[in-house]
């Protein structure tokens, strides 16, 4: 569901833009709802944010104070509570600048009056910088959301969004600027828009392929029996073969135990009613650096601690240094080797006591968030009453996804690392496929990808260059740089690397380490070449198309052999 927009004044966009801008196209500025959100034409000549407030600095002799967030999917335009517009119609797309001379003809929530010289384009779909000197703007309409939300933040306070995602200020040229607590809302009510489309479409996979759906609890009885609880109601039904697929839930530490406030686990990180100014998270695996990397983009101060010496242990030592670099340039204060003492709630905020490398401090936050880790949801199955084992929360199977018991198979977080997605709906093919009697290859756990969704992406499959080492391989190393590959330039993104291992004496692909934009897309050609048992000069001699990021695929195998052409 998506929240609703109130218009106040609205007018067509012709007539708002009488300088050619949307000539006779009739479209109202008056939207009832909003699905989605999206970044506008990349053409901006000023790439940096800081030399896009100088340029119009200097045009305007006026500081720019706001900045207007691009949205689209029906023909409308936004404003929000106050001092902020922005025109979307059809192809072509403008953003605004208002300056805090414009902000001074507010008034009743209403704009009266905009000129050229308060309202700059900031770009305008495909006649980019052109439209500037035409404007020509009498009037806009404003619109307020019809939620409680906070007012337009000032630009240095608030960070951008683009596909669903918070950019840095870096971005804001491409992206535009909301509040974040508006960013916020939205990508929780799309997320959750998203999420009732998909189970919505499993359940209508299960009714067209004639499989039978019982809701409730069930515990397991010998010789197969399931006991199911459905709210008080309750029956019995006995199989031949079980698969659980129980899940897993976030672990907790004692004396840190979440009471879905102040002390939070991944599931109330999704959706918090408000922003928290400040928080700390505690775990630097792939759920705390997704959560820290979000927050932070949405303009939350963050910390985040680990008790190891650094941050994405199961990451190449490498790639995880220059995450660290990189997050912390963007404000991201990281603590590691970091033991934690205790947590006194206040009110409005936590007081962490913790100790880093031998010295006692007290950080302090809205909020701890609490990611170290998950455990599986064996509880209440009656699997002490079986042959299954357990190991550290999490059910043992073999590579075709059966326990100890005959007959009871084990998917998803339930089971051991990797805990992916992915990854668990393979082990539901494998389990079924074995049950069914079909020949099917063991899952290999080495060719799975790990994907972590913060900004800059991170990605990997196979081994790292220590656990090469480690395992005796004499490794060929290649490396190739963002910088140094055009695509990633021109969409803004100059930090990141493609890390890639090779066996000296084979050839043979034994890892993929990468970090930067689009990562977690780029790995799969990696995995395909390992699961397809793909040597170097097989990448070699693989083309891949010009202007894309996949180039520094292959320039970072040919790296490792000396080839590389670019670097």
């Amino acid at each position: 569901m998506s929240p609703t927009l109130t218009s106040i004044n609205s007018i067509p966009i012709d007539q708002a833009f009488p300088g050619n801008f949307a000539p006779g196209t009739g479209i109202n500025v008056s939207p009832s709802t909003i699905h989605g959100i999206t970044s506008s034409y990349q053409i901006d000549p000023f790439p940096n944010s800081e030399k896009n407030r100088n340029h119009y600095d200097s045009r305007n002799g006026a500081k720019i104070k706001y900045l207007i967030m691009h949205y689209t999917v029906d023909d409308f335009a936004l404003s929000v509570d106050k001092f902020t517009a922005n025109v979307d119609h059809g192809r072509t797309s403008a953003h605004f600048i208002i300056t805090e001379k414009a902000e001074k003809k507010v008034e009743g929530g209403k704009l009266l009056q905009v000129v050229p010289e308060d309202m700059r384009a900031w770009h305008a779909g495909v006649s980019g910088w052109q439209q500037d000197k035409n404007l020509n703007a009498v009037s806009l309409s404003i619109e307020h959301v019809n939620r409680g939300f906070t007012e337009g933040e000032e630009e240095e306070e608030i960070a951008s969004n683009r596909k669903y995602y918070p950019f840095d200020k870096e971005q804001i040229c491409t992206s535009g600027v909301i509040s974040k607590d508006i960013i916020a809302q939205y990508n929780i009510l799309l997320n959750m828009e998203i999420s009732l489309q998909l189970t919505t479409g499993i359940k209508f996979l299960l009714k067209k392929n004639k499989v039978t759906v019982i809701e409730g609890s069930a515990t397991l009885e010998p010789n197969k029996i399931l006991n199911i609880d459905n709210n008080g109601q309750k029956s019995s039904i006995k199989a031949t073969n079980i698969i659980i697929a129980t899940g897993a839930r976030a672990r907790t530490l004692e004396g840190f135990k979440p009471d879905g406030r102040q002390v939070i686990t991944s599931k109330e990180a999704l959706v918090l009613d408000k922003l928290p100014k400040s928080l700390i998270i505690v775990g630097s695996g792939a759920i705390g650096v997704e959560f820290a990397s979000f927050y932070n983009g949405l303009g939350c101060q963050v910390t985040l601690i680990e008790a190891q010496n650094r941050i994405l242990q199961a990451e190449d030592t490498e790639i995880s240094l220059l995450a660290r670099k990189i997050f912390e340039k963007k404000g991201i204060k990281i603590h590691t080797s970091t033991k934690l003492l205790s947590c006194i709630k206040n009110t409005g905020h936590i007081t962490l006591e913790v100790e880093i490398n031998g010295t006692i401090q007290k950080l302090d936050a809205e909020i701890l968030l609490m990611a170290v880790g998950i455990v599986g949801n064996t509880e209440n199955l009656n699997l002490e009453r079986t042959k299954i084992k357990i190991e550290k929360g999490h059910i043992i199977t073999n590579q075709f996804m059966q326990t100890d018991e005959a007959g009871i198979y084990a998917i998803g977080d339930v089971t051991k690392a990797p805990w992916l997605a992915h990854k668990a709906s393979h082990e539901g093919i494998i389990a079924a496929e074995t049950i069914a009697g079909i020949k099917t290859p063991p899952i290999n756990y080495t060719n799975i990808a790990g994907c972590t969704y913060s900004f800059p992406q991170i990605a990997s499959v196979g081994l790292t260059e220590e656990a090469a080492k480690k395992a005796g391989y004499q490794i060929q190393v290649g490396k190739f740089p963002a910088s140094a590959n055009g695509k990633a330039l021109v969409d803004g993104y100059n930090e990141g690397i493609i890390k890639t291992i090779f066996d000296k004496k084979t050839g043979e692909l034994l890892g993929a380490h990468l970090i930067g934009e689009e990562v977690t897309e780029l790995i799969q050609g990696y995995v395909i070449a390992k699961t397809m048992e793909a040597v170097e000069v097989d990448l070699m001699n693989t083309i891949f198309p010009h202007p894309t990021l996949s180039e520094m695929m292959g320039e970072a195998v040919m790296q490792a052999y000396g080839r590389a052409i670019h670097v």
